[in-house]
């Protein structure tokens, strides 16, 4: 039997390695290289710390950006909420944005809403910051928004209103006051909150009219209650204050209770009726009373925010008399002045004025109060007739006699009176 011969011949593994073998030196030793297996992420997260620095980059200056417009935009409101700004609040926001320098922001809106104790202005903007580096990613620009709101609200407001009465604004200028006067009122009640207003009603001719009231708060000497008015010294128009009996030993001088337009038998000087004994300077309607008005609707109607008195008050005001708008004016200022304050509050125990203005008139330091003093007049003071200085004290020569309704003038031991026939 012939051997079976058997041929032997290399596998492809065999023939793989002899391959591999066969490479040179220096690739083999590259391929059982592993110091680079990290290279490539290496490069990876190069390439993402970059991305994210741009980013950085441009963030920050959009945040220093958006401080800075935010910035202006509060200085902006604040100061156009500011009371004292005389400025329109509109515009005192743009001038703002104008002066910054902020040449990319825009002012987009500017909201006003004020009365007269209360400003609120809110506005917003935005800026576009082109970015540096973002670009690269798709983010070609950023947006800057602010929006910034301030007010400003004083919780007082204390009005005194001088009216002028006196005989020259009869006919169509006390009927042009009426309104005007009524007007001025409603709209400083819409434009603020009620409770923070108090209106003084002050109406002048040739005196003013105190009221009994209001007058009993002051020492007085020859006090009476015929009428309710006080004569001032030339200095007391130097200076807003008066003093209250309960504050000092002050004594005003009442002024006296006379007629000094007319001869009248009637006793409180209102006759107007042809052959009452009346005798007129100029026109009947200039002079048909007491220097001092009697009437309920000429005297002072103090620190008020009822709308049915204030109206009342000035509906009801009548013309007659000279023009003292000086003394008008220094009574009107007097219920602003805190020296007034001791006044307030014992009108506000009596019920007389409400208890919300307890405390005021606020001293003029006060940063939560305003205060205006309005006068409606037609002209210039004319002539104030007072009493000469001695018949001023005492009883006067004038007797009155209830039983025959007749006056008398008592000189040198004799009654003198007028009747229809001359002098007895």
């Amino acid at each position: 039997m012939e051997p079976t011969r058997v041929t032997s011949r290399p596998s492809n593994r065999v023939a793989t390695r002899s391959k591999a073998h066969s490479l040179p030196p220096f690739l083999r030793r590259f391929a059982r290289e592993e110091d680079g297996v990290i290279v490539a992420f290496s490069v990876y997260f190069m390439l993402i710390i970059l991305f994210v620095g741009a980013v950085g980059v441009d963030v920050m200056r959009f945040e220093s950006q958006r401080s800075k417009l935010q910035h202006t935009l509060d200085q902006a409101v604040l100061a156009a909420a500011d009371l004292d700004q005389l400025s329109p609040p509109a515009q005192v926001v743009a001038d703002y944005f104008e002066k910054a320098g902020l040449t990319n922001a825009e002012l987009l809106t500017t909201v006003v809403d004020e009365g007269l104790n209360y400003r609120e202005v809110t506005a917003t903007a935005r800026e576009v910051m082109p970015t540096q580096l973002s670009h690269m990613l798709g983010l070609a620009e950023m947006t800057a928004p602010a929006a910034s709101a301030a007010e400003e609200r004083v919780d007082s407001v204390e009005i005194s209103m001088v009216l002028d009465v006196s005989g020259s604004m009869d006919g169509s200028r006390i009927t042009r006051l009426r309104p005007a006067a009524i007007s001025f009122v409603d709209t400083v009640l819409a434009l603020s909150d009620a409770e923070d207003v108090s209106i003084s009603i002050v109406p002048y001719a040739t005196q003013v009219a105190a009221g009994e009231t209001l007058l009993n708060q002051f020492n007085r000497t020859d006090s009476h209650n015929y009428s309710h008015c006080l004569n001032f010294n030339a200095s007391d128009f130097s200076t807003t204050t008066m003093t209250p009996a309960s504050s000092g030993s002050r004594t005003y001088e009442q002024t006296q209770h006379f007629d000094v337009f007319t001869y009248s038998n009637d006793p409180q000087g209102l006759s107007d009726e042809p052959g009452s004994g009346s005798w007129w300077r100029h026109t009947p309607r200039y002079h048909t009373e007491p220097v001092c008005h009697v009437r309920a609707s000429s005297q002072i109607l103090p620190l008020s925010n009822n709308t049915t008195a204030l109206h009342g008050q000035i509906n009801a005001l009548e013309a007659g008399g000279n023009t003292s708008m000086d003394i008008g004016v220094k009574w009107g200022s007097a219920l602003l002045d805190p020296s007034l304050q001791p006044v307030v509050s014992n009108l506000v125990t009596s019920n007389e004025i409400d208890s919300a203005f307890n405390g005021r008139p606020l001293d003029y330091t006060d940063p939560n109060s305003i205060k205006v003093l309005v006068v409606m007049t037609d002209g210039q003071n004319t002539d104030q007739y007072m009493v000469r200085p001695e018949f001023r004290s005492g009883n006067s020569d004038v007797y009155y006699n209830a039983s025959n309704g007749r006056y008398a003038v008592y000189r040198n031991s004799r009654y003198y009176y007028q009747t229809s026939s001359g002098a007895r």
